[in-house]
């Protein structure tokens, strides 16, 4: 199946044109993805983070939430290991 589909590690070098597509799709929404600054400096793209925000979801935040934030977490086990809020 890897050598069919990739490896995970594979699908992160497809995230820029993922959010680039999300911009032209779906206007006035929040989209960005950030390499890790160390790999850079080395001339490599290492993934670090994604942020989303659908201007849909923005809009109905501001037009029927309650003012309430609150963040929830849970531990990344596995090959990509870390803390998803």
């Amino acid at each position: 199946m890897e050598v069919m589909d990739g490896g995970f590690a594979d699908e992160y070098t497809k995230l820029e044109a993922y959010c680039n597509e999300l911009k032209v799709s779906n206007l006035r929404s929040d989209v960005s993805v950030e390499l890790s600054g160390e790999a850079l400096d080395q001339e490599r793209r290492v993934f670090r983070r994604i942020y989303v925000c659908f201007n849909a979801s923005k809009v109905r935040w501001k037009v029927g939430c309650r003012p309430f934030i609150g963040l929830d977490d849970t531990f990344l086990k596995g090959k990509a290991r870390g803390i998803l809020f």
